[in-house]
């Protein structure tokens, strides 16, 4: 009988350990929530909006409806619509849901003001560009309004990318997280 309670207890204290491991803080996980989903927040909004008036010309702007139907020739709007509302919604759902400590409270917050930020821009500044678009505004007055938004929140988004970065990268080194940086042309 204490052979057996003794196995029992044996088995779960290291149920508890594992089990305590797998909900503690991951530093891998941390890394791919904020560092490589972080990849796809862009360093300028003048490619976006030049792709969409290129197809716009061309008739070629393409959607897939939530019923899986093709639909071409749609709007900036739709498009913007379609593509941009929930880009980050489960970035910032699963950086919230991330275990941390002391010391990766201040990365997770980072990651999750940067992702909360590029949400902002993609569900009130995107839409508002679309429109121009859609209305005929002139090219001038489309392209002063990127740079606008690239000058002020696309520079403030920058900073917050590289508030998060300065802050995963050596947290990412000290705790073995591997990983490769490549230069990009931004």
């Amino acid at each position: 009988m204490k052979k057996i309670l003794l196995y029992l207890l044996l088995f779960a204290s290291i149920s508890s350990m594992i089990s305590c491991n797998n909900m503690g803080v991951n530093p891998e996980k941390i890394f791919s929530k904020i560092g490589l989903n972080g990849n796809k927040i862009p360093r300028s909004f003048k490619s976006h909006f030049n792709e969409i008036r290129v197809h716009i010309a061309n008739g070629t702007l393409t959607i897939v409806t939530p019923k899986n139907e093709v639909k071409k020739g749609v709007t900036a709007t739709e498009y913007m619509l379609n593509h941009y509302p929930n880009m980050f919604d489960e970035d910032i759902k699963s950086i919230k849901e991330l275990a941390t400590d002391e010391e990766s409270k201040p990365i997770v917050d980072a990651g999750l003001e940067m992702f909360l930020y590029a949400d902002e821009i993609y569900k009130k500044d995107f839409p508002r560009i679309a429109k121009m678009i859609d209305e005929g505004k002139p090219d001038e007055e489309i392209d002063a309004a990127i740079e606008s938004l690239d000058n002020t929140k696309g520079l403030e988004l920058d900073k917050k990318y590289n508030k998060a970065m300065d802050l995963l990268l050596p947290y990412a080194d000290k705790n073995g997280v591997e990983y490769k940086v490549q230069e990009t042309r931004f």
